[in-house]
Protein backbone atom coordinates (compact mmCIF):
# COMPACT_ATOMS: atom_id res chain seq x y z
CA UNK A 1 0.00 0.00 0.00
CA UNK A 2 2.65 2.34 1.09
CA UNK A 3 4.21 1.92 -2.86
CA UNK A 4 1.13 2.73 -4.76
CA UNK A 5 0.35 5.41 -1.89
CA UNK A 6 3.54 7.25 -2.61
CA UNK A 7 3.45 6.25 -6.23
CA UNK A 8 0.21 7.93 -7.01
CA UNK A 9 1.64 11.46 -5.15
CA UNK A 10 4.52 11.86 -7.01
CA UNK A 11 2.55 11.06 -10.23
CA UNK A 12 0.03 14.01 -9.42
CA UNK A 13 2.82 16.12 -8.40
CA UNK A 14 4.83 14.84 -11.38
CA UNK A 15 1.40 15.82 -13.32
CA UNK A 16 1.66 19.53 -12.39
CA UNK A 17 5.08 20.02 -13.26
CA UNK A 18 6.89 19.20 -9.78
CA UNK A 19 10.09 18.00 -10.23
CA UNK A 20 10.97 17.89 -6.41
CA UNK A 21 9.52 16.00 -3.40
CA UNK A 22 10.30 16.01 0.24
CA UNK A 23 9.65 12.85 1.86
CA UNK A 24 8.68 13.07 5.64
CA UNK A 25 8.50 10.07 7.59
CA UNK A 26 10.38 8.73 10.21
CA UNK A 27 10.88 5.62 9.10
CA UNK A 28 11.42 6.14 5.64
CA UNK A 29 15.28 5.91 5.92
CA UNK A 30 15.26 2.67 6.77
CA UNK A 31 12.90 1.50 4.41
CA UNK A 32 13.94 3.20 2.02
CA UNK A 33 13.40 0.88 -0.55
CA UNK A 34 9.88 1.18 -0.52
CA UNK A 35 10.32 5.08 -1.46
CA UNK A 36 12.32 4.19 -4.56
CA UNK A 37 10.25 1.17 -5.27
CA UNK A 38 7.54 3.69 -5.73
CA UNK A 39 9.05 6.54 -7.51
CA UNK A 40 11.98 5.03 -9.61
CA UNK A 41 15.22 5.95 -10.07
CA UNK A 42 15.44 8.99 -8.25
CA UNK A 43 18.21 10.76 -5.72
CA UNK A 44 17.68 10.46 -2.59
CA UNK A 45 18.29 11.98 0.46
CA UNK A 46 17.80 11.00 4.18
CA UNK A 47 17.43 12.70 7.07
CA UNK A 48 17.61 11.38 10.73
CA UNK A 49 16.82 14.46 13.44
CA UNK A 50 18.31 12.70 16.19
CA UNK A 51 18.25 13.94 20.12
CA UNK A 52 19.61 12.38 23.44
CA UNK A 53 17.63 10.88 25.96
CA UNK A 54 17.58 13.56 28.07
CA UNK A 55 16.32 15.68 25.42
CA UNK A 56 13.90 13.23 24.31
CA UNK A 57 12.34 13.15 28.08
CA UNK A 58 12.39 16.56 28.35
CA UNK A 59 10.49 16.88 25.32
CA UNK A 60 7.65 14.22 25.80
CA UNK A 61 7.19 15.59 29.12
CA UNK A 62 5.97 18.62 27.56
CA UNK A 63 3.37 16.45 25.67
CA UNK A 64 2.62 13.62 27.06
CA UNK A 65 0.72 13.49 30.40
CA UNK A 66 -0.10 10.48 32.60
CA UNK A 67 0.15 7.38 32.63
CA UNK A 68 1.18 6.87 28.80
CA UNK A 69 4.42 9.05 29.42
CA UNK A 70 6.31 5.33 30.16
CA UNK A 71 4.36 3.59 27.65
CA UNK A 72 5.89 6.94 24.89
CA UNK A 73 9.18 6.35 26.34
CA UNK A 74 9.50 3.07 26.17
CA UNK A 75 8.10 3.48 22.23
CA UNK A 76 10.60 6.31 21.38
CA UNK A 77 13.84 4.72 22.61
CA UNK A 78 13.07 1.56 21.08
CA UNK A 79 12.32 3.77 17.47
CA UNK A 80 15.83 5.70 18.23
CA UNK A 81 17.92 2.34 18.79
CA UNK A 82 16.07 0.97 15.75
CA UNK A 83 16.91 3.98 13.76
CA UNK A 84 20.56 4.00 14.48
CA UNK A 85 21.28 0.40 14.14
CA UNK A 86 19.30 0.39 10.53
CA UNK A 87 19.63 3.59 8.91
CA UNK A 88 22.28 3.37 6.10
CA UNK A 89 25.63 5.37 6.56
CA UNK A 90 24.56 7.60 3.84
CA UNK A 91 21.98 9.29 5.77
CA UNK A 92 22.89 12.55 7.88
CA UNK A 93 21.98 12.52 11.30
CA UNK A 94 21.17 15.84 12.78
CA UNK A 95 21.31 16.66 16.43
CA UNK A 96 18.41 18.23 17.53
CA UNK A 97 19.39 19.02 21.24
CA UNK A 98 19.40 22.85 22.66
CA UNK A 99 17.29 23.87 19.59
CA UNK A 100 13.66 24.95 19.43
CA UNK A 101 10.89 23.60 16.66
CA UNK A 102 11.62 26.08 14.51
CA UNK A 103 15.26 26.10 14.38
CA UNK A 104 15.08 22.91 12.98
Amino acid sequence: MTVNNLGAMAGVFAAEGYRRCVYAQTASVVDYSLVTQALGEVRLHGVLLTASGATRIARLSQREIGSDFDRHLVSSQQMADRLERKAPAWVTRLPTDDQTVTQN
